[in-house]
């Protein structure tokens, strides 16, 4: 977990995280969590989430994600009580208005859990794929990108930079990923 004041963050990322962590409770799962580089976090902003709560675990379980982290904004329909069935799952609380604090939330998350690691940012009712999943384990997947795009392999397309995403090809032979905006993230 990020310190205050650490000085090798950014000072806007120190100043999000020291912004908004005093107004995000711990409700369930371990608070830190420690992955390796060949490994996945899941990331998700919810409220009111609990008809895709089991399909979204699942998916992501099923897919080889390490852990996945949740921070809830005020859910009234069950959804921290169906999410604490899962060990894999940690659970954040925070009451700060969604339209007003909708971004720094989503950064919070990726600073406190994703920071430099994979991390995927998945909305409650997003089941990400990648092409060639049924082949490919999601390990092997973040090796190759490792690899390729962290340690001057050359890169999986022309110019990319660390900390913008990528997605794959579509499935579509001999076509170079893609670049999407936080999707699958490394900072």
């Amino acid at each position: 977990m990020p310190k205050k004041n650490d000085p090798t963050m950014p000072l806007c990322w120190t100043g999000i995280f020291n912004a908004m962590h005093p107004y995000v409770e711990h409700v369930h799962g371990p608070e830190e969590v420690a992955y390796g580089m060949d490994e996945l976090i899941v990331l998700c902003l919810v409220r009111d989430g609990r008809p895709y709560v089991r399909s979204f675990v699942e998916h992501y379980s099923s897919m080889g994600v390490k852990h996945l982290v949740f921070l809830d904004n005020g859910s009234t329909d069950g959804t921290v009580e169906a999410l604490k069935e899962y060990d894999n799952v940690t659970v954040l609380h925070t009451g700060l208005p969604f339209k007003r604090y909708q971004s720094p939330m989503r950064r919070y998350l990726i600073e406190r859990f994703g920071r430099g690691r994979w991390s995927l940012y998945a909305d409650i009712d997003e089941l990400f794929d990648y092409p060639y999943s049924d082949i490919i384990s999601l390990s092997s997947l973040l090796k190759y990108l490792n690899s390729r795009v962290l340690h001057g392999g050359g890169g999986a397309d022309a110019g990319h930079v660390p900390g913008e995403a990528l997605v794959g090809s579509g499935g579509q032979p001999g076509r170079a990923p893609q670049r999407a905006a936080q999707v699958l993230r490394y900072l």
